[in-house]
């Protein structure tokens, strides 16, 4: 983690005073949790500052980031009577399975180096690295224990933890970004990358903060 910052604050010192054009966006899009149990009411947005340097080939970009992913947690959750009856009529064998309800929400700013290898009178294509800092809120519900009536196959009485955590994390982001002009410095936008949670890089477990990121997005360039 040391090492990517100290990287990061070369680029930012070569490129921050030495700008030509500017360009911001508003995106919004999906984002898929590979290593959470469901991928639904999952989304994206973001606000990205772009300014190319005088390197052309290079530029920099400061962005905020919202994603969650709340689709594993039914609607009917806090309705204790609801819960009580799904998880009674539910099936003995696969309960534990289909109680695993996680959900997550993450608010990241960072910045990115985008290198370009793609420039004409109407696209920029651009692949690029970032690394964000971020906080991020996470629901987990889990089943414990069932006792079951054998003669209706019937879940009677359960046990189960829920558990609210939050804390700050650090991201590796690496990504690649198209915009194509629409007239009058008019741009639209897709972006599509990695959003890698730096503990994976370290120990190589599975995070929840780790998604695939896809958005698209409007943009003026000034």
């Amino acid at each position: 983690m040391k090492n990517i910052t100290i990287i990061f604050l070369f680029f930012f010192t070569i490129f921050s005073f030495s700008q030509e054009k500017n360009k911001i966006f508003v995106n919004a899009g999906s984002s898929h949790y590979p290593y959470m149990t469901e991928n639904q009411n999952n989304f994206n947005i973001s606000v990205n500052f772009i300014h190319q340097t005088k390197k052309t080939k290079w530029a920099m970009e400061y962005y905020y980031l919202y994603s969650q992913n709340d689709g594993s947690f039914p609607s009917f959750y806090y309705d204790d009577k609801e819960l009580f009856r799904y998880i009674s009529f539910g099936n003995p064998e696969t309960i534990f399975e289909d109680t695993k309800w996680n959900k997550i929400e993450i608010v990241e700013i960072g910045s990115k180096v985008h290198y370009l290898i793609l420039k004409n009178q109407k696209i920029n294509l651009s692949v690029n690295l970032g690394l964000g800092f971020g906080y991020d809120k996470e629901y987990i519900h889990r089943l414990l224990s069932i006792d079951v009536d054998t003669k209706n196959n019937r879940i009677y009485e359960y046990s189960y933890l829920t558990i609210n955590q939050e804390g700050f994390n650090g991201a590796v982001f690496p990504g690649i970004h198209l915009d194509y002009h629409l007239g009058q410095n008019f741009l639209l936008a897709v972006d599509g990358g990695y959003h890698l949670d730096v503990n994976m890089i370290q120990n190589a477990s599975e995070s929840n903060t780790t998604f695939w990121n896809f958005s698209i997005g409007i943009g003026k360039k000034f």
